[in-house]
């Protein structure tokens, strides 16, 4: 789930790659506050993460907040082998279909709801893929312009 939400929102939203949205500052510095709500909504439940390709991903989010750009090569380095995976939900959308938005970052949404932690940028991620779905939105890098009003981005 943290995978999904962290870069398949992401690469919906401004419709590219995982490789874009780690070449791009603004895109990774949201998928990093993303990686910080799931990894709190997390603890608040009580579910404890799996490594992801040997690392603990509880250990990013004080690199986040401590030191950031040891966090972002953290983050490049773990998800880089993946740079050429377009998200199914981008795909999806791209074909017109309904995506599973609502199981991937909605549902960190809701469950940040039910433990009592804020989960800003994951819900205008959520916002705007369902605008995207909608049609009323394209996805697109001119997407991350939107974020700067949001709380933790």
């Amino acid at each position: 789930l943290l995978v999904n939400i962290t870069l398949s929102g992401m690469s919906t939203v401004i419709g590219g790659s995982y490789g874009e949205v780690l070449d791009d500052e603004q895109a990774i510095r949201l998928a990093a506050a993303i990686t910080v709500e799931c990894i709190d909504t997390a603890a608040a439940l009580g579910i404890k993460f799996e490594p992801i390709q040997g690392l603990d991903p509880s250990v990013l989010k004080p690199l986040i907040l401590e030191q950031e750009e040891n966090a972002l090569n953290v983050i490049r380095m773990v998800y880089g082998p993946h740079r050429d995976i377009r998200a199914s939900m981008l795909q999806d959308c791209e074909k017109g279909l309904r995506c599973e938005v609502d199981t991937l970052n909605g549902y960190l949404s809701s469950k940040g709801k039910e433990a009592g932690v804020a989960t800003p940028v994951n819900d205008k991620v959520v916002e705007m893929i369902r605008e995207i779905e909608a049609g009323t939105r394209a996805p697109g890098k001119a997407n991350l312009d939107l974020f700067g009003a949001v709380e933790g981005a």
